[in-house]
């Protein structure tokens, strides 16, 4: 990832995969949080996308709610809703995403959710401010979860991203999880 960073002149990578697989704790570990920051569980527990974007320290820890649209030519791309930030510190994120992936609609409405945050890696390397703020990292739910809606946007997404990363503990596929693997080869 470091390297693809210093040689690009942005990155959005998407973490996919079966749930419980372990894409929160490879996010958690890439950023340099505590399991304090996002939900961990043994059982499926993301059902919001998140993206993570960089800030600086002093700009602090902020969450966004996020709009994922199509545009008038078929293009999908994300809204930043930045007007009213979720004033939230490094322990309460995790809390508020809790109750964000219990709400019954969660299911049916796949949400997405921008945290700005200081990321100790990317300040270590030698990247301008604009290109550490151009990098989004987004954890997203199991491909294998219950509602159809997290293969579509799964699909949609593939579209927008500069790399993914594939997480799964298990060498077994269902056909989902073949589809957007077909898919992701192809792209």
């Amino acid at each position: 990832i470091k390297r693809y960073l210093e040689n690009s002149s942005a990155a959005r990578f998407l973490l996919v995969g079966p749930h419980n697989s372990g894409k929160s704790s490879i996010v958690l570990n890439i950023i340099g949080y505590n399991q304090n920051f996002l939900p961990v569980k043994t059982e499926e527990c993301t059902k919001v996308g998140v993206i993570i974007k960089y800030a600086k320290k002093e700009e602090g820890i902020k969450m966004y709610e996020t709009y994922f649209k199509t545009n008038e030519n078929g293009l999908n791309y994300f809204e930043y809703n930045e007007n009213n930030p979720m004033e939230v510190g490094e322990d309460s994120i995790k809390n508020k995403l809790d109750q964000l992936n219990n709400d019954p609609n969660a299911k049916t409405n796949l949400k997405f959710y921008l945290i700005k945050a200081p990321i100790e890696f990317l300040d270590q390397m030698n990247l301008s401010e604009e290109k550490k703020k151009s990098i989004e990292l987004i954890d997203f739910p199991g491909l294998d979860t219950e509602f159809d809606e997290a293969q579509k946007r799964a699909k949609d997404l593939l579209k927008i991203i500069d790399g993914f990363i594939y997480v799964n503990y298990n060498i077994t596929f269902d056909s989902g999880n073949q589809e957007i693997l077909t898919l992701m080869y192809k792209t």
